[in-house]
Protein backbone atom coordinates (compact mmCIF):
# COMPACT_ATOMS: atom_id res chain seq x y z
CA UNK A 1 0.00 0.00 0.00
CA UNK A 2 1.21 3.27 -1.04
CA UNK A 3 1.62 5.57 2.40
CA UNK A 4 2.88 9.31 2.47
CA UNK A 5 4.61 11.55 4.92
CA UNK A 6 5.21 15.23 4.39
CA UNK A 7 8.05 17.04 6.64
CA UNK A 8 10.12 19.85 5.92
CA UNK A 9 13.25 20.61 2.77
CA UNK A 10 15.26 20.86 6.45
CA UNK A 11 14.05 17.75 7.77
CA UNK A 12 14.71 15.80 5.05
CA UNK A 13 18.20 17.01 5.19
CA UNK A 14 18.44 15.47 8.12
CA UNK A 15 16.82 12.33 6.66
CA UNK A 16 19.39 11.67 4.20
CA UNK A 17 22.09 12.17 6.56
CA UNK A 18 20.74 9.62 8.62
CA UNK A 19 20.68 7.47 5.72
CA UNK A 20 16.59 6.22 7.23
CA UNK A 21 13.52 6.98 7.69
CA UNK A 22 12.49 7.02 11.60
CA UNK A 23 11.28 10.08 13.20
CA UNK A 24 12.18 11.29 17.14
CA UNK A 25 9.53 11.25 19.08
CA UNK A 26 10.31 13.74 21.99
CA UNK A 27 8.70 14.15 25.46
CA UNK A 28 8.33 17.87 25.39
CA UNK A 29 7.54 19.13 28.97
CA UNK A 30 8.37 22.84 28.17
CA UNK A 31 8.72 25.35 24.81
CA UNK A 32 12.30 24.90 24.79
CA UNK A 33 12.11 21.53 23.91
CA UNK A 34 8.94 21.72 22.02
CA UNK A 35 10.12 24.06 19.11
CA UNK A 36 13.81 23.10 18.73
CA UNK A 37 15.45 25.82 21.08
CA UNK A 38 17.47 23.24 23.24
CA UNK A 39 20.17 20.87 21.69
CA UNK A 40 19.07 17.11 20.84
CA UNK A 41 20.64 15.94 23.62
CA UNK A 42 19.27 17.55 26.29
CA UNK A 43 15.52 16.60 25.27
CA UNK A 44 14.99 13.07 27.03
CA UNK A 45 14.11 10.67 24.04
CA UNK A 46 10.62 8.24 24.01
CA UNK A 47 10.48 6.26 21.25
CA UNK A 48 11.45 6.00 17.32
CA UNK A 49 8.43 6.33 14.87
CA UNK A 50 7.16 7.95 11.74
CA UNK A 51 3.05 9.04 11.06
CA UNK A 52 1.89 8.41 7.31
CA UNK A 53 -1.24 8.88 5.53
CA UNK A 54 -3.03 7.22 2.78
CA UNK A 55 -3.90 10.56 1.46
CA UNK A 56 -0.52 12.68 0.15
CA UNK A 57 -2.62 16.24 0.51
CA UNK A 58 -3.41 15.37 4.03
CA UNK A 59 0.93 14.75 3.96
CA UNK A 60 1.15 17.90 1.90
CA UNK A 61 -0.26 19.59 4.78
CA UNK A 62 2.50 18.71 7.26
CA UNK A 63 5.13 19.37 4.52
CA UNK A 64 4.92 22.91 5.42
CA UNK A 65 2.17 24.19 3.25
CA UNK A 66 3.71 23.29 0.36
CA UNK A 67 7.43 24.39 0.77
CA UNK A 68 8.25 21.09 2.17
CA UNK A 69 8.42 17.29 0.51
CA UNK A 70 6.18 14.78 0.65
CA UNK A 71 7.82 10.92 1.16
CA UNK A 72 6.39 8.08 -0.35
CA UNK A 73 6.85 4.03 0.78
CA UNK A 74 5.38 0.91 -0.54
CA UNK A 75 4.65 -0.96 2.73
CA UNK A 76 2.58 -3.48 4.05
CA UNK A 77 1.62 -2.85 7.61
CA UNK A 78 2.03 -6.06 10.22
CA UNK A 79 -0.54 -5.25 12.72
CA UNK A 80 1.92 -5.60 15.28
CA UNK A 81 2.15 -3.19 17.25
CA UNK A 82 5.89 -2.66 18.36
CA UNK A 83 6.23 -2.28 14.70
CA UNK A 84 3.17 -0.44 13.15
CA UNK A 85 -0.15 0.44 13.76
CA UNK A 86 -3.09 2.34 12.06
CA UNK A 87 -4.77 5.07 14.07
CA UNK A 88 -8.11 7.03 13.27
CA UNK A 89 -5.89 9.31 10.82
CA UNK A 90 -2.52 7.71 10.44
CA UNK A 91 -0.01 4.24 10.40
CA UNK A 92 2.61 4.80 12.90
CA UNK A 93 5.61 2.92 12.05
CA UNK A 94 8.32 1.90 14.46
CA UNK A 95 11.12 0.79 12.24
CA UNK A 96 13.54 1.92 9.57
CA UNK A 97 12.48 2.79 6.02
CA UNK A 98 15.93 2.54 3.67
CA UNK A 99 16.55 5.66 1.69
CA UNK A 100 16.52 3.61 -1.40
CA UNK A 101 12.51 2.32 -0.46
CA UNK A 102 11.44 6.62 -0.76
CA UNK A 103 10.32 8.40 -3.39
CA UNK A 104 10.23 12.23 -2.82
CA UNK A 105 7.62 14.38 -3.91
CA UNK A 106 8.26 18.29 -4.25
CA UNK A 107 5.63 20.68 -4.90
CA UNK A 108 6.10 23.45 -7.77
CA UNK A 109 6.07 26.72 -6.76
CA UNK A 110 2.53 28.12 -7.50
CA UNK A 111 1.18 25.04 -9.63
CA UNK A 112 0.06 22.79 -6.91
CA UNK A 113 1.38 19.53 -8.94
CA UNK A 114 4.10 17.63 -7.64
CA UNK A 115 7.13 16.10 -8.83
CA UNK A 116 9.27 13.33 -8.48
CA UNK A 117 12.42 14.32 -7.38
Amino acid sequence: MKLYHGTSKENWEKIKQEGVLLGIRFLCDDDEARHGWKPPQEIPKRFRMTYFSEDIHAAWSYGQYGNGVVLEIDYEPTGKRRIDYKTPCSYVIRVPIPLEQITVHEKQKFSGKTKEK
